[in-house]
């Protein structure tokens, strides 16, 4: 497949500029009116795509309200890849052991 063959969907690019917004700020967050400035949205857009990225776990509010931040979703995805990396080490690490030996 080769990405260049597809066009670019405004909504995703918008989804995605958001998660890079928040993945530096994962504890206060942001504002709406933060995020629209950093990803170059007007404000009721950023409005709908958190709205969106709410249902989806995605992004979450703070405990601070009307912050957000990347949401459980985000999370899960991050421990689930870091989980199968740490899965991958180890069995290469038993590959180098066994076949690194002299014999």
């Amino acid at each position: 497949m080769n990405p260049d063959n597809y066009k670019d969907s405004e909504m995703m690019k918008r989804a995605f500029a958001i998660i890079r917004v928040l993945g530096g700020l994962t504890f206060h967050g942001l504002t709406t009116g933060e995020i629209a400035k950093a990803t170059g949205s007007d404000h009721g857009t950023a409005i709908r795509m958190i709205a969106i990225m709410m249902k989806h776990g995605v992004v979450q509010e703070t405990k601070i309200p009307e912050r957000y931040r990347l949401g459980p979703f985000m999370v899960q995805l991050a421990l689930a890849h870091q989980h199968d990396i740490q899965t991958c080490q180890a069995d290469l690490d038993e590959i180098k052991q066994r076949y690194s030996r002299k014999p």
